[in-house]
């Protein structure tokens, strides 16, 4: 592997991450958003 591969896939690895961290955020908010409706 040479420094442009390993280069790539930190910035792939970095970019799911943060995809994925994102994505945690939506879901939670949207359970709060229903539960929210549930009480009101």
């Amino acid at each position: 592997m040479g420094k442009k591969d390993k280069t790539r896939f930190e910035k792939w690895f970095s970019l799911s991450h943060h995809q994925r961290h994102t994505g945690t955020k939506k879901l939670s908010l949207l359970i709060l958003n229903l539960r929210k409706r549930k009480f009101y």
